[in-house]
């Protein structure tokens, strides 16, 4: 009796949600629109973008494709002066859930979400196909959902390959984050943005040190400075400041509030693992601080920043393990995923306050790669919101910062060549249709 108990409490789930989904007239036979489903739809928006509040979507303008059982259907909404376009899929038919329906935002085509939380205003067409608040709503800042229609990823060549840490660090007062690369060689490689391309404005090699302990590969890390950007490499024993001075680079021996042996990673110290090429998960405090808690993992990279509004940011702390399991712990809740790789980056890419995490994929060096970005919410929950198409190289290093100066940041990725040739540098920024 007991070995049928699981089969017996799987029929009780699909009759369940067989008859939830009647009630809300998302099975065959019923209307293609009701108000039902528009319910359902704010039910799934509610979940996916708690920056909106769904009670606040309003009627379904267009629906289109077929109403079978299996299927798909593309509604748009308007949704607190946003309207969002969807598409609600019909999964394979299983035994524990025959019908059951999947919504899936394919884009948002207005762009300017503003006064969430208020009554949903009406919208009107403009030029450019976008919409907008027929009357002002508020004050408060525009706001971005991040889509396939308005990620850009650029790529932008480079003048070296063979780079093991990568940094985005203010370095000349200008307002501008540079990239900061440094390669196997020891040779720190500053790039500056301009217009759609990098260009390489000074090269150095790092002072001559005695060699640290051998490992599988050089990695190495970077970290903010006051007045500049802290590299360390795990071919070298020491640490070094990296600055610009009347556009000169200066490189120089530095020392961290870190234990020796242990690399600074912002706000704690992680040492590596002997003879591997990565981080242990036991993290260490800097100098007069607490004891960090210990990470979900070993791992390759770690990212660490607040986000929200200043009176009520969370914590949010990231990391991919060499198992390309992406661990991530938002405030003390944490929650992890499989299928990614070495490149790690945090960033509020949107604007709405959230924390966006962009990783590359688990292939295997010398594959192909892609970009992918997943949302960390406040509930711990990880969505994969854009997915880049393939790459020929490989990529292992990330990082995040304001290229442009404009106050928004934008993921930097180094894709590393599959056979000859130099590195490239994929810039992905979202919501340029703000401007």
């Amino acid at each position: 009796m007991s070995a049928k108990t699981p089969k017996v409490r799987a029929l009780g789930v699909s009759l369940f949600l067989c008859a939830g989904l009647v009630s809300t007239g998302l099975t065959q036979g019923q209307p293609a629109v009701s108000h039902d489903s528009v319910q359902a739809f704010r039910g799934y928006l509610g979940a996916q973008f708690t920056a909106i509040d769904a009670e606040a979507c309003t009627g379904l303008a267009s629906v289109e494709g077929p109403r079978a059982a299996i299927g798909a259907r593309r509604a748009s909404l308007i949704c607190d002066g946003a309207r969002v376009t969807v598409t609600e899929e019909r999964l394979t038919p299983r035994w524990y859930a025959p019908f059951l329906p999947r919504w899936r935002v394919e884009g948002v085509t207005q762009h300017q979400v503003v006064g969430l939380g208020s009554p949903a205003t009406p919208a009107e067409e403009v030029e450019n196909g976008d919409t907008e608040p027929s009357r002002p709503r508020s004050p408060a800042t525009p706001l971005i959902l991040i889509s396939d229609t308005n990620v850009t990823a650029r790529a932008m060549r480079l003048r070296s390959r063979g780079y093991v840490a990568i940094g985005l660090r203010d370095l000349d007062g200008d307002g501008r984050d540079e990239l900061v690369l440094v390669d196997e060689g020891a040779h720190v490689e500053v790039y500056r943005k301009t217009g759609n391309r990098l260009a390489r404005v000074a090269r150095r090699e790092l002072p001559a040190t005695p060699r640290a302990v051998p490992r599988r590969r050089i990695f190495g890390t970077t970290a903010p400075h006051p007045n500049g950007l802290i590299i360390e490499l795990s071919s070298r024993p020491f640490s070094f400041l990296a600055q610009m001075d009347e556009g000169a680079l200066e490189l120089r021996m530095d020392e961290t509030d870190c234990p020796p042996g242990a690399h600074l990673l912002g706000d704690v110290c992680a040492r590596p693992v002997d003879g591997r090429d990565y981080f242990a998960s036991t993290l260490e405090p800097r100098e007069g601080a607490a004891a960090p808690r210990r990470a979900q993992g070993s791992f390759y990279q770690r990212r660490h920043g607040e986000f929200g509004a200043a009176e009520d940011r969370v914590a949010v702390e990231a990391i991919v393990t060499p198992h390309g399991r992406l661990a991530v712990v938002v405030g003390e809740r944490p929650s992890g995923v499989m299928g990614h790789g070495a490149a790690l980056a945090l960033a509020d890419l949107d604007r709405d306050g959230g924390a966006e995490i962009l990783t590359s994929s688990a292939a295997e060096q010398g594959q192909g790669d892609h970009l992918m970005i997943t949302r960390a919410r406040r509930d711990g929950v990880i969505l994969s919101v854009w997915r880049s198409g393939g790459v020929g190289g490989s990529v292992l290093l990330a990082d995040a910062g304001d290229l442009d100066g404009d106050g928004a940041a934008a993921f930097v990725a180094i894709e590393e060549p599959r056979g000859g040739g130099r590195a490239r540098a994929w810039v992905v920024s979202c919501c340029e249709s703000r401007e």
